[in-house]
């Protein structure tokens, strides 16, 4: 049986997309932008804090949490100023030190109709439902 969540944006229905599906107690985390119901900061360090609590939101929705995550992939598109940044910021995220396998990628954009700034940061994940 596979369950998914949404947070109820346009983009969902007419790409045709769940923010998370779980499978067998994986829950697979679209990649989340640094833009939420506040605006899109203009700022790698705001738009990466606003990714991970996209995805605490999503996690808690599914009855999971960020402890419960084991692979993340970090897209970004300036690396030197992320890089800077993502230690701080994931050891708030995860409230500590994280231990997941993790893939940081520079790409050249990424996309979403709706943003007004550039966005910097997409973050998605897979967790593993706590038994």
């Amino acid at each position: 049986m596979k369950s998914s969540w949404q947070f109820g944006l346009p983009e969902e229905e007419s790409f045709g997309f769940a923010q998370a599906v779980e499978v067998r107690g994986l829950i697979h985390v679209s990649g989340q932008v640094g833009a939420d119901e506040t605006g899109r900061p203009a700022d790698v360090e705001g738009q990466m804090r606003i990714a991970y609590r996209r995805i605490a939101q999503i996690l808690d929705q599914a009855g999971a949490t960020m402890s419960d995550v084991v692979d993340e992939t970090i897209f970004v598109t300036d690396l030197g100023a992320a890089s800077r940044v993502a230690k701080a910021i994931r050891n708030e995220a995860y409230g500590g030190t994280p231990v997941v396998a993790s893939t940081f990628i520079g790409v050249a954009a990424i996309g979403n109709p709706r943003a007004s700034v550039p966005l910097l940061v997409e973050i998605k994940c897979t967790a593993m439902r706590a038994e």
